[in-house]
């Protein structure tokens, strides 16, 4: 099999002659950049994965979460290579981590080693384990501990199509757009944005693009401009680990795809720092006709621009209804922002005076905290601070430890008479909060999207982990784990196994009365054993144990024979 060689010298980590990058260097992941390149394996497993240069393994790990298993390489030249979702390691690494997840009966847990290796030299076969579907996470770190970009290395991939910009939001800070104080929309066109963007008093851009090489991908870097000044950069060269605090700071998720996740031109702290980005807290413009540009750019150098006008100073109300709506219902509908709560009723509410009336109704702002109860529905808000705070309303209650959020943010508690929400869905957190019911009665927490779709479970009603919100739902999980036999031999017993409550939790093999080390796939929903070496001809007794989340359990037994 041809294998390609990168410009700088170093090897390509997969056996494949040709592959694709699905997500790219600095991309959008909640509390988290991507901190490397992603190489779609085309639906396959196994296929080797080789060393970048000479060097030592000294590292492997294993999960059925997260980085699934991993391993790590030093080269020669003192880059650190971790490459993650693997299939297997190579027999001699496989026997290892064999022999000690079965000596502590261990589902998680890394080896140390020093097993040298030359560049080119298949050192582990590629998977989906933690995540899928099948590709390559390949991460290279130099010797300060940085995430390097692989382009920057010479992982270079044919690439001819510049990024797309999709447009720009202008996002008041204690200002106004188009009058009105919730950020507006402009879509692009060509390479401009046809309309003036109208503000008053300070505000920032929310920078809307995507890479659309291959499926889609994050971008590169970016710059905005205000006449001759310089007012936003980005470039993806490097990460420091502990920028990762400001991911959701950076970007402003708004669900869908990770990649296209509009960038914040602007810093919500004055502790933000990110060694990519350089920002300004907020923009404050003389009132007068402004001249913009925005400037977007790939990995191999590909770029898009659009130019722009703002016009700053007073202006009348102009509402265009924003991207999305959290709730929207027959004659009422509602978006939590996170600095304000946008409400649009074609009835009046009583106790609100309008802040605008359109053709589809009557336009309310919330700002701060307040409590309100139109019959229909009921409504708390509450700003909670970046150092700490609580907020609670109708049973249901959210702890914020210090520096878990970027900035002051409104939280809205919104109750009607089938449900309740807490809102922002994805407010720009460092670190998970706590979402606790102020009952518990032995419930579980579980979010979903507005139409009851995408339901998740968060964790148990006295303190669930959580760092994006939704609709909340309680519900006391009572059903046991299912499992079901697919398949045993002497090379390989297999399970499916699946919880449609709390999700599985631990799953465990006993054959022969002894551990095994056993593989659970989350996402596929099975478990599978490879002993060492094949079963001896005879009967051996087995019995596999799944419990979830709230500690109910299964049992299957059998007797694998093998002649």
């Amino acid at each position: 099999m041809f294998i390609l060689v990168s410009a700088g010298g170093l090897s390509q980590p997969l056996a494949l002659d040709s592959f694709r990058i699905t997500s790219s260097f600095g991309e959008y992941r909640h509390l988290h950049f991507h901190a490397g390149f992603d190489y779609s394996t085309w639906g396959q497993t196994g296929i080797p994965v080789l060393a970048l240069d000479d060097g030592v393994l000294f590292r492997a790990s294993f999960s059925p979460w997260g980085y699934g298993k991993n391993l790590w390489l030093m080269t020669q030249g003192g880059l650190i290579v971790r490459y993650v979702h693997l299939d297997r390691f190579t027999p001699r690494t496989d026997s290892l981590v064999y022999l000690f997840r079965k000596e502590q009966g261990a589902d998680t847990g890394t080896i140390e080693m020093a097993v040298k290796v030359k560049k080119g030299q298949v050192i582990a076969y590629s998977g989906e384990t933690g995540a899928g579907p099948p590709h390559l996470h390949l991460e290279i770190y130099d010797s300060a501990g940085r995430l390097i970009n692989p382009w920057d290395l010479g992982f270079r991939y044919p690439d001819t199509i510049p990024p797309t910009i999709k447009g720009i939001s202008a996002v008041p800070i204690n200002g106004l757009v188009e009058g009105l104080p919730f950020e507006r929309f402009y879509p692009s066109k060509g390479s401009s944005i046809p309309e003036t963007i109208r503000v008053s008093g300070r505000f920032g851009f929310l920078l809307w693009v995507q890479d659309v090489w291959g499926v889609g991908a994050g971008i590169r870097g970016a710059r905005i401009s205000l006449g001759d000044s310089l007012v936003f950069s980005l470039d993806f060269s490097e990460i420091d680990p502990q920028d990762n605090a400001w991911t959701d700071a950076l970007y402003a998720f708004a669900g869908g795809a990770n990649s296209s996740s509009p960038i914040r031109a602007w810093f919500l702290s004055p502790k933000q720092e990110i060694k990519a980005a350089r920002a300004l807290p907020y923009l404050e413009l003389p009132e007068g006709i402004h001249q913009a540009r925005a400037e977007v750019w790939d990995c191999a150098g590909n770029r898009a621009s659009v130019r722009f006008v703002i016009k700053s100073g007073p202006s009348p109300p102009a509402y265009k209804p924003p991207a999305f709506w959290d709730i929207n219902e027959r004659g009422f509908s509602l978006r939590a922002f996170g600095y304000g709560t946008l409400i649009l009723s074609r009835r009046g509410i009583k106790g609100l005076t309008p802040l605008h009336e359109t053709d589809s109704g009557f336009l309310y702002w919330i700002k701060g905290d307040t409590s309100v109860d139109a019959g229909g529905f009921q409504l708390v808000t509450k700003v909670i601070g970046p150092d700490d705070g609580e907020a609670s309303a109708f049973g249901w209650g959210l702890r914020v430890p210090a520096m878990a959020l970027a900035c002051s943010t409104q939280m809205v508690f919104y109750r009607d008479s089938q449900r309740v929400a807490l809102l922002p869905r994805y407010p720009p957190v460092a670190a998970r909060c706590t979402l606790f019911m102020e009952e518990p009665d032995s419930l579980g927490i579980y979010i979903s999207d507005a139409d009851g779709k995408g339901i998740r479970y968060a964790g148990r009603a006295t303190g669930a982990a959580a760092g994006r919100f939704g609709f909340l739902r309680s519900w006391r999980d009572t059903k046991p784990p299912e499992i079901k036999k697919v398949s045993d031999g002497p090379r390989l017993i297999e399970f499916k196994v699946k919880d449609d409550g709390t999700g599985i939790k631990e799953v465990s093999l006993l054959v022969d009365g002894e551990w095994a080390p056993g593989d659970y796939d989350p996402e596929k929903g099975t478990y599978s054993y490879r002993p060492l070496f094949p079963f001896t001809p005879g009967d051996h007794p087995w019995r596999i144990t799944a419990r979830d989340d709230w500690g109910n359990e299964a049992n299957l037994d059998g007797v694998l024979r093998v002649k």
